[in-house]
């Protein structure tokens, strides 16, 4: 599974938006530049990101592990 380069890059990709969004969700991180909806907007884009990327890795993982048998 961690033998290409892209996968290694898109799980890694998916843990940050996920860390990153939590961060905005329950800290003061980015307060006085992100505030209300401009904030919430943001969280949601990662969100959507991360699920995309997630859903592309497990996609290319299903054809690849298809591909083996």
């Amino acid at each position: 599974m961690f033998g290409n380069i892209n996968t290694v890059f898109s799980a890694f990709i998916i843990v940050v938006c996920l860390i990153f969004s939590w961060f905005l969700l329950t800290t003061d991180i980015l307060k006085p530049q992100m505030v209300g909806t401009k904030r919430t907007i943001f969280v949601v884009i990662l969100l959507i990101y991360a699920a995309y990327r997630g859903f592309r890795l497990y996609k290319d993982f299903k054809a690849s592990r298809h591909e083996k048998d």
